[in-house]
């Protein structure tokens, strides 16, 4: 391979982005492990056994269950597991095998990014609410497109021709995660995001806020405004320059991991925006890493040239150009930058339909000039019979890359524009139908509409053994509910729990069954519950007899109130959520909801070697919170990695 080749090569890149998938896995899977006997285990929120309905048939509908709902942790009777400790075993195994992944070449290979996507997927058909976020099938797809992107071989000299077209599909997918992302904003009609006052909200009213969220939330509104304009551009510009010349690839690389590193500064989104930025990488060459890593890859760094510099100028300008005109940007005379929404719905609708195809053509010119690149890099070099090799190679992926993309199509478009969508070929809708039970092509869309305006509804959980007096509040881990208490950073860390009374607060208990299911277990003491919340500082020390949850709409203090009462929040009361409930109450209502939590699991453990050693495992992880394990340990791979 010749200097050139070195130099504009993705092989450097193709190896850090499957590391820093290995990475989102073990942040993905370590986080999972803390929480999973209090969320899915058999004394917790949603058991598995109760979502297999184990109690009505018995063990013969785990056999029906595994072909609607594949799943690893079906298996558990076969290798006399109860399911307790098959969740245990799963999730254990995806921090073994992403372990392996990110500190040795040669487990970057197709059969344990396999494995990987395998293990995820079965805690995904399981997890029931606490894993259906749009993190955990954006992981999914990612993971699936991995096992087509990593090498059978782990030889840097190893022929580098079907990288680009691989790597494609990870731009691919990057780009419709941005472009929906930024355009159900606007189609979602909410007038916050019309009028540009998401953000006055938004660092109030996200789920789990970080301390910079409170400064945020304080900033003048003008620069909020400006940073919803920020986020349309990044979101909905910017992402058309992914398939642009290299010197636009890595503008829009560094565009995008600025806007992730803001929102991490100031929300806790677990592991969702490390793994948009890992998704970033390909838009990188060999040549633009760091010169420790190329060292490592004998790669030359690049030459800037002056039609680099020219191609840069007109798309920094042509973006400048095009928000300046699309928001009505301007200067008024105090010297602050003015903003507003300089286009009408229709015009909206006009552009998505125009967008559309223009991202489709875009798509398809652009994976056909790879194509064309890659035949030509595979008949370079090598005898007739590895350039054969290579040929066929890159023809077999390129097939596979078209009939991604073809898939990608119906949830790309479904959602964004229904006339693009039903010109899509009858074929292509059943090939998607027919992949679907996979995750790998889905919709994206966050923050279509802004919560939280007027007020941030937080569930307060409270308990009393009189109905007329004492009733003392639960505490969370990390949602807010002590007024005094400031928000933590917890990256990559996802508490699920927290994650879904945020939801509820959004809507009525009848919406969300599993509240009622959480306030069972909490009148039972349920140990594997507790440790999902705040178990130092529980009202009682023995499970209560009623519990009750009242709604109140939670706002930041302002600087004045901050420095006097010591407080983050204040706090005004709305209704009470849920009335007051006792153990009865709560099971006649489970039961209507299909939720049987009074039934023995049937699996019984006889297999005596994982009987001890999971459970030992468990007690020793559980000894420091899942913020310090995962730190702790992705450090030590980390370290291993680098020097090594």
């Amino acid at each position: 391979m010749g200097r050139r080749d070195k130099a504009f090569g993705v092989i450097l890149t193709r190896d850090v982005f499957l590391s820093g998938m290995g990475f989102i896995y073990l942040f993905a899977f370590a986080s999972l492990y803390h929480q999973l006997p209090g969320l899915i285990g058999d004394k917790g929120i949603l058991p598995v056994h109760s979502y297999a309905q184990l109690d009505k048939r018995g063990l013969s509908v785990l056999d029906e269950v595994l072909e609607s709902k594949p799943s690893l942790v079906w298996l558990a009777p076969k290798l006399g597991l109860n399911f307790d400790l098959m969740l245990d075993l799963v999730a254990l195994s995806g921090i073994i095998v992403s372990s392996f992944v990110i500190i040795s070449s040669k487990a970057k290979n197709p059969l344990l990014f396999g494995l990987l996507y395998i293990l995820y997927f079965s805690l995904y058909q399981v997890g029931q609410e606490f894993l259906w976020f749009q993190w955990d099938i954006l992981l999914l797809e990612a993971g699936f497109l991995c096992i087509i992107i990593a090498p059978f071989s782990n030889s840097f000299n190893h022929s580098p021709s079907r990288d680009p077209i691989t790597l494609w599909l990870v731009k691919w997918l990057l780009f419709r995660l941005m472009f929906s992302s930024g355009i159900v904003k606007l189609t979602s009609k909410c007038p916050t995001w019309w009028g540009l006052t998401a953000l006055n909200y938004h660092f109030e009213s996200q789920c789990l806020p970080t301390p910079f969220s409170w400064y945020a939330h304080h900033l003048p509104s003008w620069l909020l405004r400006l940073g919803v304009v920020g986020t349309y551009v990044v979101e909905i510009i910017i992402p058309f320059f992914f398939f642009g010349p290299a010197v636009l690839r890595r503008i829009s690389f560094w565009a995008q991991v600025i806007f992730q590193f803001c929102i991490i500064l100031t929300g806790n989104y677990n592991f969702f925006n490390l793994l948009t930025i890992v998704l970033c990488i390909p838009l990188l060459q060999d040549a633009d890493f760091p010169r420790f890593l190329r060292r490592s890859h004998r790669v030359p760094p690049a030459r800037r040239n002056s039609s680099d510099t020219i191609i840069a100028s007109f798309g920094i300008g042509f973006i400048l150009y095009e928000t300046v005109k699309l928001f009505n940007l301007h200067i008024e005379k105090d010297r602050t930058l003015s903003s507003k929404v300089n286009f009408q719905e229709p015009e909206l609708k006009y552009f998505i339909g125009k967008a559309l195809h223009a991202s489709i053509t875009v798509g398809l010119i652009s994976l056909g000039l790879v194509f064309i690149r890659s035949v030509y890099r595979a008949f370079k070099h090598g005898s007739y019979f590895a350039r054969f090799g290579r040929i066929v190679a890159v023809i077999l992926y390129s097939l596979a890359a078209f009939l991604i993309f073809a898939i990608s199509l119906i949830p790309f478009t479904g959602q964004l524009d229904k006339s693009v969508y039903t010109k899509i070929s009858p074929v292509i809708h059943q090939w998607h139908h027919n992949s679907n039970p996979l995750i790998i092509t889905n919709s994206y869309g966050l923050f279509r509409q802004m919560t939280g305006v007027g007020g941030r509804p937080e569930l307060i959980i409270e308990a009393s053994n009189d109905l007329e007096t004492g009733w003392k509040e639960y505490n969370f881990l990390y949602k807010p509910g002590k007024l005094n208490e400031a928000p933590k950073f917890l990256i990559p860390h996802q508490p699920r729990l927290d994650w879904q009374m945020w939801f509820a607060a959004l809507n009525d208990y009848e919406n969300n069954p599993w509240l009622l299911s959480l306030v069972y277990r909490l009148l039972n003491n349920e140990k594997a519950v507790l440790d999902l919340i705040d178990n130092k500082s529980l009202p009682y020390s023995q499970g209560p007899k009623h519990i009750r949850v009242k709604q109140y709409l939670y706002h930041y203090t302002n600087s004045f109130e901050r420095r006097k009462t010591g407080a983050w929040w204040k706090r005004d009361f709305k209704k009470v959520y849920l009335p007051p409930v006792d153990k009865e109450s709560v099971l006649r209502y489970l039961k209507t909801a299909g939720i049987n939590l009074n039934q023995q699991n049937p699996l019984k453990v006889t297999n005596t070697q994982y009987s001890w050693v999971l459970p030992l495992i468990r007690s020793l992880v559980n000894q420091v919170s899942p913020n310090v394990f995962i730190y702790t340990f992705a450090a030590c791979l980390l370290s291993i990695k680098l020097i090594y």
